[in-house]
């Protein structure tokens, strides 16, 4: 995680709040720690979108984490509407 994360560091301290895509990057790159990244996303009042769960989800799939997945997927409710891709992961 070093050079990545400082860079996220970077872009989160020089904008209000970094765009939907950077946030989008980061969860699928932290895997199963893109969670810690979807709350700071929504401290930064930056709804996340079907894609950023999408991205918790798939991680959540390769690595067997199915209780974990399912407690995401009731959250993501809130925050977004599941897609076809979300019913498929």
């Amino acid at each position: 995680m070093g050079e990545d994360v400082e860079l996220f560091e970077e872009l989160d301290r020089n904008r209000n709040a970094p765009c939907v895509y950077a946030f989008n990057t980061m969860i699928m790159g932290y895997g199963l720690v893109g969670k810690l990244v979807l709350e700071r996303q929504k401290r930064k009042r930056c709804i996340p979108s079907v894609i950023a769960y999408n991205c918790i989800l798939t991680c959540h799939g390769w690595k067997g984490k199915v209780e974990e997945a399912f407690s995401i997927f009731e959250e993501m409710k809130i925050d977004a509407t599941p897609n076809l891709a979300t019913y498929n992961i």
